[in-house]
């Protein structure tokens, strides 16, 4: 885990960070479907990770 933690920039890491607020923001909505917001932040995540070689 360490190893990909320091794989990452700081700036990939920070948007990562203002998406995961967002979303954590949007399931507080109500009636917001929230396995799917969670669902799509983690293809959104894997798929930087993958663009970034990792």
């Amino acid at each position: 885990m360490l190893r990909q933690m320091r794989a990452w920039r700081h700036e990939d890491l920070s948007q990562v960070l203002d998406n995961t607020l967002e979303c954590e923001k949007a399931c507080k909505t109500a009636g917001s479907p929230d396995a799917l917001l969670a669902e799509r932040l983690l293809l959104e995540v894997a798929g930087r990770a993958r663009r970034l070689g990792l």
